[in-house]
């Protein structure tokens, strides 16, 4: 909708005679939802739906249309006056067709008319979730346990992505063309379900401040029984030996202006003077285990340890269980869905409640210049902007159909995060922890005794927790076999599986990515170059609505 809107607004609301009287950013030239009331048509975004590609969409709910790669040059410069060949006509008609088929596969799986669909795939599972947090009285939870809107700042300050990196020491080295060595990956089964469900490790009251001093052993002492969010000042931080993944992340770093001397690797601390940062106790054990540093505790938030509430872990195992029982083969749709359904679970609990809301600016004249985006507090103090996100929590507080606390979110990638480290320790003495990517881990010569002794405990987490399922939820499996791999950086490695040449490259089309090596993956390297012309990737530029407008 966004790359559309920007040819064909302009036509519309001189055709309509009017502007919308709704409308959804989800940030700045990312329209969402275009309402125009007067005339019963809403325009939505059926990507930010659909979270992938048409032509990925398509092939996962198996519909009748797939997009036809290859049959239009995007580098042709058109105007209304274009002819079309067959071949053109043929793939926008099929692009148009496979979009229709998904969203009307989608609406029927979920017994909803096309209209009624949710914005986003967090939306599949909402009503639900509501459905069954007001059967279980979660919103008079919620509100006992709830965050101060400054607490809840800082929390959002502790919470962090999933943990992607490249082994420092192998960054750009070609395994198995200069030497005979074979990359494993070893990938985990549902990974944030796994922690959402299985893991005591989430606050059981309200996260309360606490004024007690306490020392960084003594916190990890108490985390066996309590949770921590605490604001922390390391100081004269240098990795230990032995290891190849450091987790401090110099874009928390809240002294950055006073870090003094500092090494870092992609990203992330080797060594730092200073660092000032909001953590869990599970980032924490982490942090004392891989650096020779001072920590001092500077706040801290804690509360009595254990499971997130029950009726959420059940629909959370429920959803599990739905996508391992179902053929994909036999049931794509299903299938995707599933898993859609099972993936949201943890955007729904990660969802700010305080968000910059986007407008687009619709005052300009008939020959005026672009139209602009921009924030509702974009003329705003700092003074103002804080007291506009108080007031859009407190009324988040108040809706009653919140359910679920911000709170847990920083815990659930924290626990994933320290399954990954967990799971690195099952990689032999003399074995390279190569490259991860949040849920999985690429390494030479894996220790299989510790693995199945690692998804042994899993499968008694799982039992612990109240569920008898198959499906080896939490546990890591074989997931490739790689006769070459070669890793850059974070989000950016080559490897053949199978006899294929494959890549996985922030922003790069991994197919036609891979042609670019030519079979070849010595030709990966800092200096490969992905052109447009062999990738189909373009790059996107908004222009002026006036250049396109005037011809019509």
């Amino acid at each position: 909708l966004a790359y559309d809107w920007t040819f064909c607004k302009k036509f519309i609301i001189r055709e309509f005679g009017m502007t919308p009287d709704r409308q959804l950013n989800i940030r700045s030239q990312y329209p969402v939802s275009i309402r125009f009331s007067d005339i019963g048509i809403v325009f939505k975004d059926s990507a930010v739906l659909a979270q992938r590609t048409l032509e990925k969409w398509a092939e996962d709910l198996n519909v009748e249309h797939k997009k036809m790669k290859g049959k239009w040059d995007y580098a042709k410069i058109r105007t209304q006056d274009e002819d079309f060949t067959e071949d053109e006509e043929d793939y926008f008609c099929s692009d148009v067709l496979a979009g229709v088929e998904c969203l009307d596969a989608m609406a029927e799986y979920l017994g909803v008319p096309v209209h009624r669909l949710p914005l986003t795939a967090t939306g599949i599972v909402r009503r639900e979730v509501q459905k069954r947090g007001k059967k279980a009285n979660a919103h008079s939870k919620f509100v006992s346990s709830s965050l101060d809107f400054e607490d809840y700042e800082n929390f959002t300050k502790a919470f962090h992505g999933g943990y992607t990196h490249c082994n420092r020491n192998c960054a750009g080295y070609h395994y198995g063309v200069y030497d005979d060595i074979v990359v494993i990956c070893r990938d985990f089964t549902s990974s944030y379900p796994f922690v959402m469900a299985c893991m005591p490790i989430f606050p059981q009251s309200k996260m309360e401040k606490r004024s007690r001093l306490i020392s960084i052993k003594d916190l990890l002492k108490r985390s066996k029984k309590e949770c921590f969010v605490a604001k922390v000042a390391i100081t004269g931080a240098e990795l230990k030996p032995g290891n190849p993944m450091p987790v401090l992340m110099a874009s928390k770093n809240e002294a950055i202006l006073a870090q003094g001397q500092y090494v870092l690797d992609n990203g992330r601390y080797l060594e730092v003077d200073k660092y000032i940062g909001w953590f869990t106790d599970l980032d924490l054990a982490i942090i004392k285990e891989q650096y020779d540093c001072d920590i001092v505790i500077i706040e801290y938030y804690s509360a009595k340890k254990g499971y997130m509430p029950q009726w959420y872990r059940d629909y959370v195992i429920e959803l599990f269980i739905a996508k391992c029982s179902i053929n994909k083969d036999e049931d794509p749709v299903g299938y995707a869905m599933a898993k859609i359904r099972l993936n949201s679970l943890f955007g729904f609990c990660a969802q700010h409640p305080c968000k910059d809301i986007w407008l687009e600016n619709y005052d300009w004249e008939e020959d005026g210049d672009i139209d602009v985006f921009f924030k509702e507090t974009e003329n705003m103090s700092k003074a103002e902007i804080k007291k506009y996100h108080a007031d859009m929590y407190e009324e988040y507080l108040e809706n009653k159909k919140t359910v679920i606390g911000y709170q847990y979110a920083p815990f659930i990638t924290a626990g994933a995060q320290y399954n990954l480290f967990r799971l690195s320790k099952c990689i032999k003495e003399d074995g390279v922890w190569v490259y991860c990517d949040t849920d999985s881990i690429f390494a030479i010569d894996w220790d299989d005794e510790k693995i199945e002794k690692y998804n042994e405990e899993c499968r008694q987490m799982v039992i612990k927790a109240g569920y008898d399922i198959e499906g080896g939820l939490g546990e890591a499996s074989l997931d490739k076999v790689c006769t070459e791999f070669c890793a850059l950086h974070s989000k950016c490695y080559a490897f053949r599986k199978n006899g294929k040449l494959s890549i996985t490259i922030a922003g790069v089309p991994k197919a036609e990515g891979a042609k670019t090596l030519k079979d070849d993956i010595e030709n990966f390297n800092e200096d490969t170059v992905f052109k447009g012309e062999d990738t189909g990737k373009l790059t996107h530029l908004y222009i002026p609505a006036e250049r396109i407008y005037k011809y019509g």
